[in-house]
């Protein structure tokens, strides 16, 4: 699963055969979002990316309440095509979701503690989570949302031990990944875990596990 992450973004980012992405000024480095709070993502509108904020937890369009059916900050690769509350944006409504790393913690839990692990693009750079995004509507009310799609762990990760990773897309796959034209079945072989060597970690103190800390501290490693 993924259930922190950071948004330490430059102004632009690059999504290769896109093309450059000039960011907006969407607020401070964030660098502990939790699932509810506000993000940046990607969306194609009218075959364009775009930078736009959405909420994250996935409401589906079909949701009679202004809520997410169960937990839905994370959709698992292997039912995300036939769940209802992700299979129709699966087909028609995918985003990246840029980030500069996430935090994972063992599992099972210690017995005393859980400290995290982060991780990160071992040269520092970017990285596009596979990402699914819906709008509710209700009267004048809207809200958009979305979800981040999880896989199996690689071995780097699996050594915390844990057992699921974000997808974490190559940039050859970001034009694909947006566009809703794209295959099924190629979409489907994009959702595998991270190739060994892409990303780095170490661990990281608790402070990551309070809601009160988005701050430089919370991906310094550990003493």
């Amino acid at each position: 699963m993924c259930g922190r992450f950071t948004q330490i973004l430059p102004q632009y980012v690059d999504l290769a055969a896109l093309g450059q992405l000039e960011l907006p000024g969407f607020g401070p480095p964030r660098y502990g979002i939790r699932p509810g709070e506000p993000v940046l993502a990607i969306v194609p509108q009218e075959g364009v990316p775009r930078p736009v904020m959405l909420h994250w937890g996935l409401i589906p369009f079909w949701s009679s309440e202004p809520v997410a059916p169960g937990s839905t900050f994370n959709a698992r690769a292997e039912t995300v095509a036939v769940k209802p509350a992700f299979r129709h944006a699966f087909k028609r409504q995918r985003c990246l979701i840029p980030a500069t790393g996430f935090f994972e913690w063992p599992r099972p839990p210690k017995r005393r503690g859980n400290q995290p692990y982060y991780l990160t693009r071992a040269d520092g750079g970017v990285f596009m989570f596979a990402g699914l995004w819906d709008v509710w509507r209700q009267g004048e009310r809207t809200i958009a949302s979305c979800t981040i799609v999880t896989t199996t762990a690689n071995l780097l990760l699996a050594s915390v031990p844990h057992e699921r990773m974000p997808v974490i897309l190559a940039p050859d796959q970001y034009a694909g990944w947006l566009d809703p034209a794209t295959p099924l079945e190629e979409v489907v072989a994009m959702l595998a875990p991270a190739p060994d060597g892409v990303l780095t970690m170490w661990r990281v103190s608790d402070r990551v596990n309070s809601g009160r800390y988005d701050d430089p501290a919370c991906i310094e490693p550990a003493e």
